[in-house]
């Protein structure tokens, strides 16, 4: 109670063996949410900061929702997009502190009663799986992005704009 802008909440778990999970809920007014090395920052509230925490939540809820983020070790993400449909936007950032990153993109995991719940993953990395987001923007930093589209008939293109950059669209999903 009564941190202030500039404070801190630490969330710590001596356990790292088990599945503890933080969850973040935004408003619902547009939302400005971001994911750097065991912290996450939203608007101007106060930063919560993890120490072996398995997994996150991000919670958009209403307003058009903007959710920046790295690549986590050992942090597996859900970003939850909401009303208005349309205008949530998902940034990601592979990690290339090892080398040139492999990032895959499922259009459709296998999730029993999920469908379309689409997951980004780095190797050695938490999965990122997200929900009622319209627009993803990424990047992986001279690696290499892998595709795999749904269970269905896809229409997945991808337009160049330059040497190492593109639009990638996926109708229907």
């Amino acid at each position: 109670k009564n941190l202030g802008a500039g404070g801190t909440l630490v969330s710590l778990d001596s356990d790292n063996a088990d599945s503890d999970t933080l969850v973040y809920n935004g408003t619902n007014g547009s939302d400005a949410f971001t994911v750097g090395f065991a912290s996450i920052f939203l608007n101007a509230r106060v930063v919560v900061a993890t120490t072996d925490v398995e997994s996150y939540t991000l919670r958009g809820k209403g307003g058009d929702d903007t959710f920046t983020l790295q690549a986590q070790q050992g942090i597996a993400i859900l970003v939850e997009g909401d009303e208005p449909s349309g205008s949530d936007t998902l940034n990601f950032a592979a990690d290339n502190s090892g080398g040139d990153p492999v990032v895959i993109v499922e259009l459709d995991s296998d999730l029993p009663n999920a469908p379309f719940l689409q997951t980004i993953e780095q190797d050695g990395y938490g999965i990122v799986t997200h929900t009622g987001i319209e627009l993803v923007n990424m990047d992986i930093e001279g690696g290499d992005l892998y595709v795999a589209g749904t269970r269905g008939d896809d229409v997945i293109t991808f337009t160049p704009l330059s040497g190492d950059s593109g639009v990638l669209t996926a109708q229907n999903i």
